[in-house]
């Protein structure tokens, strides 16, 4: 039961971070009025925030007493994030108006610090959850695998629904809100993970 729950969660954490970039993208065409510029920046973000974020998160796990905690907090905290997302770009935009023309830079490198928050974040939850779930070291790889497996599977799923269906039914906001919704269910369900399985976590090496 605890291994179907954290595959669960894994699924709609891939869904939900693919929803963003979904929506997000759409959002940046609109500031940016250049689709290529738009994606560019929406792929860079995500690279090196995921990046960013698994290294983090890597220490962290390591070190975290109870690492599914931090998990649950940082889904949530993707969520909270995202609900102000729009509002944040659009801060962005209007400094790049005041700014005139000539400031574009200003415009990009913006957006792109306000999209490394939550891409950042996001990173961070596959390190702290393997650490959370992996007891047997030999099963690592399976482990870490079949995780990234769900979380791939999801975000096809995210991708999807959202591109054909969410954003023509909800719009892009209403998009963004029901991933940040998906987000705080995550978080809570994750607080569950402890309970289906109450024995103490492998010593980490930083515990020595």
């Amino acid at each position: 039961m605890r291994r179907r729950l954290v595959v669960l969660l894994f699924i709609l954490s891939g869904a939900a971070a693919l929803a963003y970039q979904v929506a997000w993208t759409r959002h940046l065409v609109l500031v940016f009025g250049n689709t290529t510029r738009a994606v560019s920046l929406i792929l860079a973000a995500y690279m090196l925030g995921l990046a960013l974020g698994s290294e983090a998160g890597g220490r962290l796990a390591d070190r975290a007493r109870r690492p599914v905690v931090w998990y649950a907090v940082f889904e949530a905290a993707i969520g909270a994030f995202a609900l102000g997302f729009p509002w944040l770009v659009d801060g962005v935009r209007g400094a790049y108006l005041a700014l005139g023309t000539g400031a574009s830079p200003v415009l990009f490198a913006g957006a792109f610090a306000v999209l490394l928050v939550p891409t950042f974040l996001m990173g961070t939850t596959l390190p702290l959850l393997v650490r959370a779930v992996v007891r047997d070291p030999a099963r690592t790889g399976g482990d870490v695998g079949l995780l990234y497996g769900a979380n791939t599977a999801g975000a096809v799923l995210g991708t999807a629904v959202t591109g054909f269906w969410l954003i023509e039914a909800a719009g892009v906001l209403g998009a963004t809100r029901w991933a940040a919704a998906l987000n705080v269910v995550i978080g809570l369900l994750a607080l569950l993970v402890p309970r289906l399985d109450p024995g103490p976590a492998p010593a980490s090496p930083a515990a020595g």
